[in-house]
């Protein structure tokens, strides 16, 4: 690795529940070969916090390619002392990169990049596995429009070996999960406009959420957040999105998420009234698709990943 002289590296901006990544690699174009030496993926940190992990590391004796939508990030980091430049973006580079990946040898050790691995063997997996994934139906009856109650949020109160999966959303009149895409639009110089998304990040927000001495996911969430402020368990919460509309009836379609953000925005109400607390979701971390089964007699919910 001594002799590696074409180092690249690359930042991609942590932009919750995606993490902060920067990766290093050695390009050998003879061999038309790609060497990934060095990773750093994380959340909750902060540009100094990472500027300071590559400086420690000595990587900023060589130029880092960021992620040209932050461009006030990159001026942090050039402002400690690292070469920080944006990426160049156009229509189709994407696509490009990839292609261009698939013509080279790719050398991976588990051990240094555990998550560029999993970015790798997980591309390729779902590129594999998407096209054979069938349409849903509605199993609601024709004509007829889909019932809220058919779409619930739950919260697990158990284990991730043993889930117990508690709905979210007890006394709360109205909530829907927003969908940001992050949508970019340009018009190139012929005048043709084109449009990129990313991965959407997906939240939603229970209010007023009157407190309820039956309701477990609340009580997990208060003794997080209010009675220990515990903000890393708060930013980790496993959560189910089951569609009990989409699918078979008996067993419907369902979305799980492995490192969701369970932020407690208030505390309190009107004199007179109820304690409410207002609780907003950020789903995040691994996303595993599968399907739900609900027992007729106690309601229990169980999750069954895809095969």
């Amino acid at each position: 690795m001594k002799s590696f002289d074409r180092i690249y590296q690359g930042v991609d901006w942590s932009w919750f529940p995606d993490p902060f990544a920067f990766i290093r690699l050695h390009y050998d174009p003879a061999r038309e070969t790609v060497y990934l030496l060095d990773e750093l993926y994380a959340t909750n940190k902060t540009n100094e916090e990472t500027a300071e992990w590559i400086i420690q590391k000595g990587y900023n004796a060589d130029p880092v390619t960021c992620d040209s939508a932050e461009p006030k990030s990159i001026s942090d980091y050039r402002a400690r002392g690292i070469a920080a430049k944006p990426a160049v973006k156009g229509p189709g580079s994407i696509d490009y990169g990839m292609k261009w990946l698939q013509g080279r040898t790719i050398v991976i050790d588990r051990a240094r990049t555990p998550h560029a691995y999993e970015e790798f063997v997980n591309y390729e997996y779902d590129r594999d596995r998407k096209p054979l994934l069938p349409d849903l139906n509605f199993n609601t009856p024709s004509g007829r429009t889909v019932a809220r109650e058919l779409l619930i949020c739950y919260l697990n109160t158990g284990t991730a070996s043993a889930p117990v999966w508690s709905p979210l959303g007890k006394r709360v009149e109205e909530s829907s999960t927003e969908l940001d895409w992050d949508s970019n639009t340009i018009r190139d110089i012929l005048g043709s406009t084109y449009g990129t998304l990313r991965k959407p990040k997906i939240s939603q927000t229970f209010e007023p959420c009157d407190l309820d001495g039956e309701d477990a996911a609340q009580l997990k969430i208060w003794n997080l957040a209010v009675r220990e402020q515990d903000a890393q368990a708060l930013s980790a919460q496993d959560m189910l999105i089951v569609h009990f509309y989409a699918g078979e009836s008996a067993t419907p379609f369902a979305e799980r998420y492995a490192s969701c953000m369970v932020e407690v925005t208030g505390l309190g109400g009107e004199g007179g009234g109820n304690v409410g607390m207002p609780v907003t979701v950020t789903y995040g971390g691994t996303r595993t698709v599968g399907t739900a089964s609900r027992d007729a007699s106690t309601g229990a919910v169980t999750f069954t990943p895809a095969a």
